[in-house]
């Protein structure tokens, strides 16, 4: 697949009006960012009232359209729309249009830079992919919203910093109650956030058949969407109907690998169990991401626990001095509070590794003993054979070319679900992820070049911008992304496709500016 040079499009140069003076230093050391920033509710005369309510509308003038989408807001969060200017903090798409163009060319707005310097120096000015406790994230959005906002009324209250304001985006994977919950902090104390611009979107997961000569089944695609109304009724049943589809899935995996478990190890009682599975691995509980993995491991993780650990007499006789039952049952309900504490979801990893982690911290057993331990373990004839057939027949629920259940939606079932969203902004997240699939590097190209192709033609007008300048790729990744060649054809497929170049670090964890932890 060949890709043809065209003309870049012009984007627009918008100016906003932030200013005030102060030479306060973000300090990641000192922990400033987890400060929580406290200002004034409206009050006063009726003239400081009204010198709060033109302070919020200052600049709002200019993006008409985005008046328009907050009363919209407003109306369907059941407040009044006369109260717009209220969520001033909360932009739409004529905004993040304007914003997306002053970055389009800059990697450094989206970059912490060496030794956090872009912290510093306020050079990083938009973090637009964040996920909260809704999805997969640490914080919560009241969290989210009083970190940002200290980060943002430093470059706010410092001339010496570039005119435009910090800005945020919540994108929690396929759930918009973050977004929900944004609406309603920010409509209750707008002074507080007058200095930060904050996103509602979405980030969806979509399984599209992309380069399929290539990649010889479909792909998983996050679809990032920006400027969405979450509480808009279409787009809500959308979202319901596809969390309702994904725990049917999840019972029904749950019960096919109870006959599997049942008959291939000569039981007779059920081992897996739904609601534990739900309670162990938190995006199962609320029906997010593909969840046909966390599944697998759910059910791999109990294995391991009640077939391995449970008939080794080294660690049973480790968990008994430890004062650690000796059920699986309760042995995973422990293990959800030890990784409960460090990333409040129990985010799905590899299982031996996993299991291992967690024995060795209560029992003081080196980690690497206890995963040969699973390792040889899951060696033996009886489990073998349950993987093997385990592995088998849960493949049907899999995401195939002619799926057997189709619970997950495409660029175009998510493009229809935004019909009456006209401020809504699609997006590719991360657009590398999954070339790293693949070993050469001519189809990687090619496969980005389809990629690209499909994702313009699907979503039609709102396919609007991809994350070419993503911050958090793993090393082999981001050395890809560094290559000349792939700098070239991201140009060039924005500049056919009419996109802008976004970026974001795509957090996760306590820190805005970071993943991780």
């Amino acid at each position: 697949m060949l890709v043809k040079s065209i003309n870049a499009p012009t984007f627009k140069n918008y100016q906003l009006n932030i200013s005030k003076n102060d030479t306060t230093n973000f300090d990641l050391n000192k922990n400033s960012n987890l400060k929580t920033f406290v200002s004034p509710t409206f009050l006063g005369s009726s003239k400081v009232y009204s010198d709060q309510i033109q302070e919020l509308k200052s600049g709002i003038n200019l993006y008409p359209k985005d008046i328009e989408y907050r009363k919209q807001l407003m109306a369907n969060a059941g407040k009044s729309t006369d109260e717009y200017y209220k969520l001033r903090s909360i932009i739409g798409l004529d905004e993040i249009k304007s914003i997306l163009a002053d970055f389009h060319s800059n990697e450094e707005a989206y970059s912490v830079g060496v030794n956090n310097k872009n912290i510093t120096n306020k050079t990083i000015r938009a973090n637009l992919h964040i996920h909260t406790v809704a999805s997969d994230g640490y914080l919560t959005t009241q969290e989210l919203l009083d970190q940002a906002v200290v980060y943002a009324n430093e470059v706010a209250q410092n001339p010496a910093f570039k005119k435009e304001p910090f800005i945020i985006a919540i994108t929690d994977h396929d759930t918009t109650e973050g977004a929900k919950e944004a609406i309603e902090i920010i409509a209750k104390d707008p002074l507080k956030y007058k200095n930060l611009r904050v996103i509602l979107g979405i980030e969806a997961t979509t399984y599209n058949d992309i380069a399929v000569d290539i990649t010889k089944q479909p792909t998983a695609i996050h679809t990032l969407i920006y400027g969405i109304d979450p509480n808009e009724r279409t787009f809500n049943e959308f979202i319901k109907s596809t969390k309702q589809k994904k725990a049917q899935i999840i019972s029904k995996m749950i019960n096919q690998s109870n006959e599997i478990y049942k008959k291939m190890l000569n039981k007779k009682e059920d081992l897996f169990f739904t609601e534990q599975a739900q309670d162990f691995f938190t995006p199962l509980k609320k029906n997010i991401l593909g969840i046909y993995n966390y599944v697998r491991r759910y059910v791999e993780t109990k294995i391991i626990l009640n077939e391995i650990v449970l008939k080794n007499p080294v660690l049973t006789e480790a968990l008994t001095q430890n004062n650690l039952a000796l059920s699986a049952d309760k042995l995973m309900t422990d293990m959800k509070k030890f990784y409960f504490l460090i990333d409040r979801n129990t985010l799905a990893s590899w299982e031996p590794e996993m299991t291992s982690k967690y024995l060795s911290s209560k029992t003081n057993i080196p980690v690497d003993k206890i995963k040969e331990i699973i390792k040889q373990g899951l060696k033996s004839e009886e489990l073998t054979q349950f993987n093997h057939y385990l592995m088998k027949d849960l493949e049907q629920y899999k995401r195939t070319f002619n799926p057997k259940y189709d619970y997950m939606p495409t660029f175009e079932t998510l493009y229809d679900s935004l019909k009456n969203q006209d401020g809504a902004a699609m997006g590719l997240a991360h657009p590398l992820e999954q070339t790293k699939r693949i070993e050469e590097y001519k189809q990687k190209y090619d496969f980005l070049t389809d990629l690209y192709m499909n994702f313009r033609r699907k979503c039609r007008e709102k396919a609007i911008f991809s994350e070419v300048y993503y911050q958090s790729y793993e090393p082999k990744l981001n050395l890809f992304k560094q290559e000349s060649q792939t700098k070239l054809l991201l140009d060039a497929l924005s500049r056919i496709y009419n996109l802008f170049k976004s970026g974001s670090i795509d957090t996760h964890g306590r820190n805005i500016f970071k993943r991780a932890f």
